[in-house]
């Protein structure tokens, strides 16, 4: 339900405010009518305590001054630096014009004394000095009197203002100028409309031809503020004819928007159904080449046997007759049975060689190949066009490579256990959760996207690297106990659920699917590593090493895809590459790359290695070829870092820190 500014007006007379005051006496900041208002140089006014909470939340320091914008007219702003961020507020007058305006229309005005607010005390202010437009108490009136430079100045009772608003008017800032001193604004110049003083005239506009002096050559009032009503109609009629356009505009944006999701979802229900189309087909095929290799077997197997049993029959009938047949009838029989086995030996050699075992190979069309090899920000283009003045813009997907990163925050974390704590590995769980291993304290943390704690499981030993199995599962290595410890993670709590041991100390993990994970650590000789393909219920299937300098910890990480496997080596500096087949790709080595550590993978395939001695984090390409070295408030000692689901925020730790690091690609 919208809130109008008749409730503002209605729910503030329950604080002693008059209803039925217009709505061109809000504040345009908390929509409530002024209380206690103070005018910008550009004359724009807002109550006290909103432009100091404006001031508060905008203001930034450029060369030592401090800046900030006018809320409405964003015109720039600057302060002194000896002003304190929390009392420049004062540095602004009262507006003591719209003041008078509020009380003569018995609005309930309750100021509080300037000068003992800026010494935080709130004390009722009785009186107005109307040339420093300043509120002020019984004591601090007295004492703006005794002072030489305002002893001649007019003080108002508060409630007085109405009735002597001509001087109120004659002081008021706004007839004054900002640049000069609070010269008199009694000059206009018509060449550039503006209003001056004598001494703006003198620097700025001597030359201009057309300067009036208001006080003598005062053009038709009536006409101008006739010509003010007209402007404000205009400006509110345009104002609405925008305001329709825009919500027009957004209904239509919202459309297209749907139709990009549909055109999406459509794409993807086709090539959904056109691989599950190619699946069943290729099953069935395997199914019907299955069933004739089958077939012919049973056929094979049927004539084999009988062959083999003609043949025993034969071979028994010589044993049975041997003492009673001739010689020669021995023989024949004999021979006889030697040529029906030469002759069986040869079919068996033949029907063999016919069928031989079938070897499948899936031919995949190279176009397709190429979807999958691409990176995923390059698969589709959205191209975004705004038609302004018959110029049109583009913009296609941001790509990552070569992409600066800042720094969004750093999230502390408490550590659980002595004040030692190492960080080892960072992982987003699920939309709603982040995991953090902790080496040093046999821990894993469970926080939210807001980096809270939500519970701490202790471990076996000393946790590594962790992966998703699933939105309810994790893997955790565990190297000291060759194991990895499968975790519940559900319900907002951590809960063991198997163990798998593994040949070596597992230091890298990554799940591939439902079924199997790489894991990879140092092997048991020096200056060898290995990595397996392994089912999670720990059975290897594929086994490989490989050299490296040290006997030290690595990193798994895994393409989106699933088609390549990256592992870092800390003591040989170096980012190695396989294919599933245990065909090495490529071995990565930097002279800026010093103690790598956590391997991760952005949206765009790009590939990343953290350098933990060299403080920095090298981008890849998927080929290994460097692409720039990010170095850009990058902490002391980098340990693990991942991607969030977009791939364009990342996560970073390090050695000995309770910090958790967030950083984003700058992509506009």
């Amino acid at each position: 339900m919208l809130t109008t500014s008749e409730d503002l007006i209605a729910s503030d007379s329950a604080e002693g405010i008059e209803p039925n005051v217009s709505d061109d006496l809000n504040c345009t900041l908390c929509l409530k009518v002024f209380r206690s208002p103070r005018s910008l140089p550009c004359s724009h006014s807002f109550c006290h305590d909103c432009l100091q909470s404006h001031i508060s939340h905008s203001a930034s320091v450029k060369d030592t001054l401090k800046e900030f914008s006018c809320p409405i007219c964003e015109t720039g702003v600057r302060l002194g630096e000896d002003i304190a961020l929390d009392k420049c507020v004062y540095s602004f007058p009262l507006n003591t014009l719209l003041l008078s305006v509020l009380i003569k229309l018995k609005v309930k005005v309750d100021i509080v004394c300037h000068v003992c607010q800026v010494h935080d005390i709130t004390f009722p202010a009785k009186n107005i000095c109307v040339v420093c437009e300043q509120a002020l108490c019984e004591n601090c009136s007295k004492a703006h009197k005794y002072l030489r430079y305002s002893s001649t100045h007019d003080i108002l009772k508060v409630d007085e203002l109405p009735s002597r608003q001509d001087i109120v008017l004659k002081h008021n800032s706004m007839f004054k100028c900002v640049d000069h001193a609070h010269n008199p604004l009694d000059l206009y110049c018509k060449t550039h409309e503006v209003q001056l003083c004598s001494k703006c005239f003198t620097s700025k506009h001597k030359r201009c031809s057309e300067v009036l002096d208001v006080n003598t050559e005062t053009p038709n009032i009536s006409d101008i503020l006739n010509d003010v009503q007209v402007q404000i109609k205009e400006l509110e009629y345009q104002y609405k004819r925008f305001t329709d356009i825009n919500v027009s505009n957004l209904r239509d944006l919202d459309s297209q928007v749907k139709n990009l999701m549909n055109e999406i979802s459509t794409l993807k229900k086709r090539i959904n159904t056109a691989l599950d189309d190619m699946e069943t087909r290729v099953k069935t095929e395997c199914q019907k080449i299955y069933y004739d290799e089958e077939n012919k077997l049973e056929k094979l197997n049927l004539r084999f046997k009988s062959q083999i049993m003609s043949i025993r029959n034969s071979n028994f009938i010589i044993n049975s007759v041997c003492e009673l047949a001739t010689d020669s009838q021995t023989f024949l029989l004999a021979t006889r049975l030697l040529s029906q086995l030469s002759l069986s030996l040869s079919q068996v050699d033949e029907r063999y060689s016919d069928n031989a075992i079938l070897k499948l190979e899936l031919e995949i069309n190279p176009q397709l190949k190429s979807i999958v090899s691409i990176p995923r920000g390059e698969l589709v283009k959205m191209k975004v066009t705004r038609n302004n003045e018959n110029t049109i813009i583009t913009h296609g997907f941001k790509s990552l490579k070569g992409c600066m990163v800042e720094a969004v925050g750093v999230r502390e974390i408490q550590a659980h256990g002595d004040d030692s704590l190492w960080y080892s590995d960072v992982m987003y769980v699920s939309p709603d959760h982040v995991i953090l291993t902790d080496y040093a304290n046999d821990v894993c943390h469970l926080l939210d996207t807001s980096f809270n704690s939500v519970c701490v499981y202790r471990l076996p030993g000393c946790p590594w690297q962790v992966s998703v199995v699933c939105q309810n599962e994790i893997a955790v290595s565990v190297p000291g106990n060759q194991a990895i410890q499968f975790l519940s993670v559900k319900d907002n709590t951590i809960t063991h659920t198997r163990e798998v041991e593994t040949r070596h100390m597992c230091y890298g993990i990554a799940i591939v699917s439902q079924e199997e994970m790489i894991v990879s650590g140092p092997c048991d000789e020096d200056s060898r590593y290995y990595w397996s393909l392994v089912t999670l219920n720990g059975k290897e299937k594929s086994y490989h090493e490989f050299d490296g300098e040290g006997d030290a910890k690595t990193y798994v990480a895994l393409n989106t895809f699933k088609t390549r496997i990256y592992i870092s080596v800390f003591c040989d500096n170096s980012l190695h590459c396989f294919g599933f087949d245990g065909e090495k790709h490529f071995t990565f080595k930097d002279q800026d790359l010093d103690r790598p550590q956590k391997v991760a993978i952005d949206r765009d395939e790009n590939v990343y290695v953290v350098g933990s001695y060299s403080h920095n984090i090298f981008q890849l390409s998927p080929d290994g070829i460097l692409i720039q070295i990010i170095t850009n408030d990058i902490p002391n000692d980098p340990t693990a870092m991942c991607f969030n689901d977009e791939g364009d925020i990342f996560l970073l730790t390090c050695f000995d820190s309770k910090d958790v690091h967030e950083f984003k690609f700058a992509l506009t």
